[in-house]
């Protein structure tokens, strides 16, 4: 899912305030391949640990093949470098002298009708002067922000509706060339909401969330205020954010299965009688709330001002996948767009594809996956190895 974070920091330019708010957005969807591949569209299918930083609910959500278990645990790793060619804030500036890391990981466990899930969303973003010669390590000015989330959910109605909630507490450090970094502590949190309604035996499946914004307040650590001639924030902060969406499946395979959670009184579906022929289509819209007069996070490093979020962002969502080849292949395809928070540059269109294919058997069934999004001055693409269900 796309996420949205608010810096806020002193900033020392002639015409800067103190504590001057810096938003740090990191438009692009970095998140799991079935995800991605169907352009982020991931409200109402959210499933597992993997898609805990979009809804809160999705670990409770159980895929088909664990359905009859009542103890399980899944871990997701997304990772995305940019190498300087890259606009990850999609901000209009000049990424030629700026580099960003963005990874996104969690573990959940489940244990009946109840998960639990830990996750986090890590930046960093390095920049090198305009008048060095050699941009290395002894001359980067780095940045990294920690988005930590630590959820639980739970599956009512005979599983019908899941419900969850997530605190979601910031954190940051910041790392001028060889010197040590600078770990100032804040303190702050915010509570995210989120739902997912799977009637059984309907095609259909709804999903809700809710991102309160986070005010965390700068309360020590650190040995200094300054690094290279920047103050370091003062606080960490992140809009407010609410996401909806959809999905309706078509075909033989049934998008709704009746879990029995491990309960010996519950008939769970059997999986083996189940044809997977299907197609399944989903939409999310995501609205992100305004910056209060924040300065990006490129410009921020660059001491420039350069506003964001003036208005509310909109995203939207679209994507299908389909096993068009039973037990052996699945195939994904998506779209999102995704706003620009600068009056300086405009929104712009990403293209996902995506893919699992089954391998071979070795004590587990093996599959390869992979994954690719395009928009302008944007690439990402993904290969992963995994087991196939």
């Amino acid at each position: 899912m796309s996420l949205a974070l608010v810096l806020t920091s002193l900033v020392i330019t002639q015409d800067y305030r103190p504590s001057t708010p810096v938003e740090v957005y990191v438009a692009p969807i970095v998140a799991p391949s079935n995800i991605l591949g169907m352009g982020g569209a991931a409200q109402a299918l959210a499933t597992g640990s993997g898609a805990t930083l979009m809804n809160p609910a999705s670990m409770a959500v159980r895929y088909d093949y664990n359905g009859a278990a009542w103890f399980d645990w899944d871990f997701s790793l997304d990772y995305l470098a940019s190498a300087g060619s890259s606009d990850i804030e999609n901000s209009g500036r000049d990424p030629e002298n700026e580099s960003a890391e963005l990874l996104a990981a969690s573990l959940g466990f489940n244990f009946g009708r109840l998960g639990v899930a830990l996750a986090f969303d890590s930046q960093q973003t390095r920049f090198c002067p305009a008048a060095v010669a050699t941009c290395d390590v002894s001359n980067r000015l780095r940045i990294n922000t920690l988005l930590g989330t630590l959820a639980a959910s739970y599956a009512f109605l005979d599983g019908e509706v899941t419900g969850g909630v997530a605190l979601i507490v910031p954190s940051a450090s910041f790392t001028a060339g060889n010197d040590e970094e600078q770990n100032p502590r804040y303190s702050g949190s915010a509570l995210a909401l989120g739902v997912v309604v799977r009637p059984h035996g309907q095609p259909i499946r709804l999903g809700l969330s809710v991102r309160l914004p986070v005010d965390a307040t700068r309360d020590g650590g650190g040995d200094n205020d300054q690094i290279e001639d920047r103050f370091i924030p003062d606080a960490l902060g992140a809009p407010w954010q609410v996401a909806g969406g959809v999905a309706y499946s078509f075909g033989d395979k049934p998008l709704n299965l009746r879990n029995s959670y491990g309960d010996p009184r519950i008939a769970n579906e059997d999986l083996d009688q189940l044809r997977r022929s299907y197609l399944t289509v989903a939409a999310d819209v995501v609205l992100i709330g305004t910056g209060n007069g924040a300065t990006g996070r490129g410009a921020w490093i660059e001491r420039t001002e350069q506003l964001a979020g003036r208005r509310p962002s909109v995203s939207v969502r679209l994507g299908a996948e389909s096993e068009f080849w039973p037990n052996q292949m699945r195939g994904r395809v998506g779209s999102y767009y995704e706003p620009s928070r600068f009056d300086a540059s405009d929104g712009r269109i990403h293209g996902t594809v995506g893919f699992d294919l089954r391998l071979f058997e070795l004590i587990w069934v093996w599959r390869l996956t992979g994954v690719f999004d395009y928009a302008r001055d944007y690439r990402n693409f993904g290969v992963s190895i995994g087991f196939w269900h």
